[in-house]
């Protein structure tokens, strides 16, 4: 009622009393309209998909953190888009909607609402940056494009990066059969300079408004690698970070997905002395996934993990305190297969010889540098080389350094200083929109915001 009256400045009120403002320690309160401090303030949309980058920005004291659920930003966003547009499984096709399409007219509508709203809640908190977690998620996509034309950046922190040839080529695709959408928010920030070169390859963004600057939860991790070098792991813990086989790799994949987990099980079952973790990843719906294709697999083999004493299956541990506390890291597709390497963990990697066919070397992350791990040609081979680490833990370090580099290429700089980088960046833009106010040009300041070319490589 209050959309269709277009009581503006009610539906204002309403999602000022939803905006919460992040704590340190992950405590959640009301937002406040001032912070009390000069610190820029930036408001994060859909926040719980941003994986420890939040509560990290909070806890340098730097910036304000507000946030608005995903839930008011969808529940808004359908008094306007047709009931049947599917956010999540369909959102390419309306990146870039024409005419024709059921959300054009719908979108129009819903950013003339938006361009009345959004002034008043941006005042009223004093927002200096809003930011996203991904490219393309339609709940934000609309409050991005409308805050930046309105002279508020938009950044979206885009943390696709530790990608198969395949996958990228994937992206590439979808984002030129979205019309060759083209951004509309200020800036994008991702893991790595591969994705950064994509994105600028297909035209998504100019190349002075893109960065690589890495992944913020990996700092904390780094630091904790570096203070914790000389400790040892006594436990005999060993860890599984699976993967998920998709539809359209179940042919050629799922082999290698059902005899990983057969033989986790089985080395569990015939040593009950020693400790194995599963972790699938979260959140809640994907570990069901993995539950979906892994549950069969254990009971075509006559073994029901759940029922281990010394086994423990679940989604919600802290992947680097399994880590750093483990001493064998099993996994395949995944970056937690370099966050072990560069801790120096003895990391065997699931590449069993059925899929190092060339035919299959595009479909495989970290293709070019599987040989600075262990690599198991099948189940067997998997359980063997487990209790044999467990026996000599010691990582050549050689192998190390080789590792430290691959991290540094998919996932982030070795020094640790991702956070800053960020930071540094939300300054720069809050800066320069301040500066453009001042000089009264804000009718030019969509182009003063973005034009960083001359910053660039200070900033990638």
């Amino acid at each position: 009622m209050l959309v269709k009256g277009r009581f503006i400045g009610l539906v204002a009120a309403l999602f000022g009393w939803v905006i919460e403002e992040r704590q340190s320690g992950g405590a959640i309160r009301a937002g406040r309209a001032k912070s009390g401090d000069d610190r820029i303030t930036l408001l994060a949309l859909s926040p719980d998909y941003f994986r420890g980058d939040l509560d990290a920005f909070v806890a340098t004291r730097r910036v304000r953190v507000l946030q608005i659920q995903e839930r008011w930003l969808t529940r808004l966003l359908y008094q306007f888009y047709p009931r049947d547009v599917q956010l999540r499984s369909k959102a390419w096709r309306f990146m870039n909607p024409d005419p024709t399409q059921i959300t054009y007219a719908a979108r129009q509508e819903y950013r003339s609402f938006l361009e009345a709203l959004l002034p008043k809640l941006l005042s009223k908190f004093r927002v200096d940056c809003i930011i996203s977690h991904h490219i393309n998620y339609l709940p934000d996509i609309d409050w991005g494009s409308v805050s930046n034309s309105l002279g508020t950046p938009y950044v979206v922190l885009f943390r696709e990066g530790f990608l198969s040839h395949s996958q990228r080529e994937h992206i590439r695709d979808r984002l030129e059969r979205a019309g060759r959408y083209r951004f509309e928010g200020t800036h994008v920030v991702v893991h790595n300079e591969a994705m950064r070169q994509l994105l600028i390859g297909v035209g998504f963004a100019q190349s002075n408004r893109i960065s690589s600057l890495g992944v913020v939860r990996m700092d904390e991790f780094l630091k904790r690698i570096a203070s914790s070098q000389n400790a040892t792991t006594s436990a005999k813990r060993v860890v599984l970070f699976p993967f998920i086989v998709h539809e359209k790799d179940v042919d050629w994949f799922y082999p290698v997905f059902r005899d990983t987990h057969i033989a986790f099980a089985e080395l569990a079952v015939e040593r009950p002395d020693l400790q194995f973790i599963i972790k699938p990843k979260g959140p809640q719906r994907l570990f069901e996934v993995w539950k979906r294709t892994a549950d069969p697999a254990f009971a075509a083999a006559g073994i029901d993990p759940y029922t281990l004493p010394n086994m423990t299956i679940r989604h919600d541990l802290d992947v680097q305190d399994l880590i750093l506390n483990s001493a064998v890291i099993c996994g395949h597709q995944s970056t937690t297969v370099l966050e072990a390497g560069i801790a120096g963990k003895p990391v065997i990697i699931c590449h069993f010889k059925s899929i190092r066919d060339p035919r299959y070397k595009e479909h495989i992350r970290l293709a070019d540098q599987l040989d600075c791990y262990e690599l198991a040609d099948d189940g067997q081979h998997l359980k063997e080389l487990i209790l044999d680490n467990l026996e000599h833990p010691i990582v050549a370090s050689e192998f190390v350094e080789r590792r430290r580099h691959a991290f540094s290429i998919h996932v982030s700089n070795i020094e640790g200083n991702a956070t800053r980088q960020y930071l540094d960046l939300f300054e720069r833009l809050s800066s320069r929109r301040s500066a453009a106010e001042t000089m009264g040009r804000s009718s030019e300041l969509p182009n003063q915001v973005t034009g960083l070319e001359g910053e660039r490589n200070s900033v990638s």
